[in-house]
């Protein structure tokens, strides 16, 4: 899925007619399950991952998980 997620992203800045390189990319939400503190096996972190090696600056807001 995490795959599929950043394909998006991909495709919808494409569209709209931006670069995924150099720019900035905010993922909202990375807590594993709603209203919990942990992170862990998050798949929002494989998608940043991905991001970054496509030349994306990220990073994260959750409320529920201080960094």
């Amino acid at each position: 899925m995490p795959d599929y997620v950043a394909s998006h992203l991909l495709e919808a800045m494409n569209d709209a007619g931006k670069a995924l390189h150099g720019n900035a990319v905010l993922v909202i939400g990375v807590a594993y399950k709603p209203n919990i503190f942990d992170d862990r096996e998050s798949p929002s972190y494989q998608v940043m991952d991905i991001l970054k090696a496509k030349g994306a600056e990220v990073d994260y807001y959750d409320p529920h998980i201080l960094s």
